[in-house]
């Protein structure tokens, strides 16, 4: 049984009110779930999906990765790059303060074997050393034109960060998003919030946690165990686009009832009304150069987390379908 938090706790985060970030997924975080996400309320920012520095400096593959920067009207410019040199990082970082980027956040955490195997995302945290070049060399590229912040794990294959965090505001930059694992871990084990938490103790600047937090008990013991600034959350929020704002609202509320912990997992029938939103936006914000069955089928990946729509979707060719299967949905199994 998960223990919960006392009111004490409770009140701590109040005042601490959280910073919560959705973390950007490959073929995930697209402008219509940005928005939507934004639109239910909660969030304090958030990435396009990460970016390749090799494909966006490489001509035969430049226009496809840029169509991932769909930034939005009013929306924050925020990016995360990877890349396995040196050099394609500080052009890509050209590349992206001239496409008007407000935030690029250096990607040294991802574990994919597509990413490592070309030297990009947490190999580069075998050696410490070469990780603070990269990072040093990018700020003197962005030189203040852009906020930076680098996305981390433990290590590679051993907890050793900690002289790189140390050294992050010297190196220019703001924040570090911290997954609690180590990159041959992929996701799997359990989060090292011990680790974390050393993190967060020696880091010059603040701590962004990452890492198996699918709602409040995981969210509220992430930061009262590591004393994190607050946290990013990626496949938590998949199928549960309002979590940002069900955190927002537990953080500030004054105590949290046993009845409130009760109702921590999402409503199915409930979140169809969130898939009708993100089907509307989906359809709203298609690309003026795409066909409608190929953004229905980018759509799919998401609808698959809406468990009761899911089936229906995978079907489904237009935008018309999808919301008649999910009307029709609601009116079985959601009260009036």
């Amino acid at each position: 049984m998960t223990n919960s938090c006392s009111v004490s706790e409770t009140a701590a985060l109040k005042a601490a009110d959280p910073r919560l970030f959705l973390a950007p997924m490959a073929g995930l975080t697209d402008a219509p779930f940005r928005c939507l996400c934004r639109v239910l309320g909660g969030l304090s920012g958030a990435f396009v999906p990460m970016i390749g520095a090799a494909a966006i400096l490489n001509a035969s593959s430049r226009r496809r990765s840029l169509q991932l920067i769909d930034w939005l009207p009013g929306e924050r410019r925020s990016v995360q790059l990877f890349g396995g040199s040196v050099g394609d990082m500080r052009a890509a970082c050209t590349m992206l303060l001239d496409l008007g980027a407000e935030d690029i956040n250096i990607n040294l955490g991802c574990q994919a074997p597509k990413i490592v195997k070309n030297g990009g995302g947490a190999i580069w945290l075998r050696h410490i050393d070469g990780a603070l070049d990269l990072l040093e060399k990018c700020a003197e590229t962005v030189d203040g034109r852009a906020e930076l912040s680098v996305k981390l794990r433990l290590g590679w294959d051993r907890f050793n960060i900690l002289p790189l965090a140390e050294r992050l505001r010297e190196a220019g930059f703001a924040a570090a998003f911290v997954h609690g694992r180590l990159g041959v871990q992929a996701f799997g084990g359990e989060v090292d919030k011990a680790a974390l938490r050393e993190v967060v103790r020696r880091s010059s600047v603040p701590v962004y946690a990452n890492g198996d937090i699918n709602g409040f008990e995981q969210a509220a013991a992430m930061l009262r165990d590591t004393g994190c600034r607050g946290l990013m959350i990626g496949r938590g929020a998949l199928g549960r686009p309002d979590i940002f704002a069900d955190l927002r609202k537990r953080f500030r509320a004054e105590e949290s009832s046993g009845a409130e912990k009760a109702a921590e997992a999402q409503n199915q029938a409930e979140g169809l009304k969130f898939a009708v939103m993100h089907i509307e936006l989906a359809e709203k914000l298609m690309r003026r150069d795409d066909s409608e069955l190929a953004a229905v089928r980018r759509l799919r990946r998401h609808l698959q987390y809406y468990r009761l729509l899911s089936p229906y979707a995978a079907r489904a060719e237009t935008f018309s379908q999808l919301k008649e299967a999910a009307r029709r949905l609601i009116s079985e199994n959601c009260p009036s």
